[in-house]
């Protein structure tokens, strides 16, 4: 894990890039099914291509899992991008448009491979997190920060409500994750 204190948005691009550089390093090795990707090894330009997609189809969601914990300032690796979608129907449809999967009536969340500019990447979708049921989305949506990567608006999970749910997860894992997000002095 690497604490960086420049810019939050910034951070977004730290991320990625780290990713990017420990893959090249470990040279990780796709499993034998090409649907399933083991790391995260996206372009800026692929990764803002999907999200601009998002935001095109005004599609109502929060980055969540690393991607908010590295804006906030703890920069780790990670094999997936998460997002929790608001769990109204009509936004539930676009985002199955987009990802041309469909949630299951009972489904909670939802695995995809996306393909974006020709580049595959992981990325979990969620209906409702560990701490925050479904009907919890427009609260923490109207707290949540915004980052401006290269023009493209990524709305992310706030601080608070970030480590409320990191603490909410039960995985020690997470435990030294909360301790390094409630330490950040921005």
């Amino acid at each position: 894990m690497t604490i960086l204190h420049n810019s939050k948005s910034a951070n977004v691009f730290n991320f990625l890039a780290m990713n990017r550089v420990i893959t090249q390093i470990s040279r990780p090795v796709k499993t034998g099914d090409a649907k399933k990707v083991r790391y995260l090894f996206i372009s800026n330009a692929a990764f803002l291509t999907f999200f601009s997609q998002l935001n095109e189809n005004d599609v109502k969601y929060l980055t969540i899992g690393s991607l908010a914990i590295a804006y906030h300032g703890v920069i780790m690796l990670s094999d997936h991008l998460e997002i929790w979608v608001d769990s109204e129907k009509e936004n539930i449809r676009k985002i199955e448009d987009i990802v041309n999967k469909k949630f299951t009536n009972n489904q909670n969340e939802m695995d995809i491979t996306i393909n974006s500019l020709g580049e595959q990447f992981f990325l979990r979708v969620y209906r409702r997190l560990n701490y925050f049921p479904a009907k919890k989305f427009n609260w923490c949506y109207v707290k949540c920060e915004t980052s401006v990567a290269s023009g493209i608006s990524l709305p992310i999970l706030s601080l608070d409500d970030l480590i409320v749910e990191k603490t909410a997860s039960n995985d020690p894992a997470d435990v030294e994750i909360v301790e390094a997000l409630e330490n950040m002095s921005w």
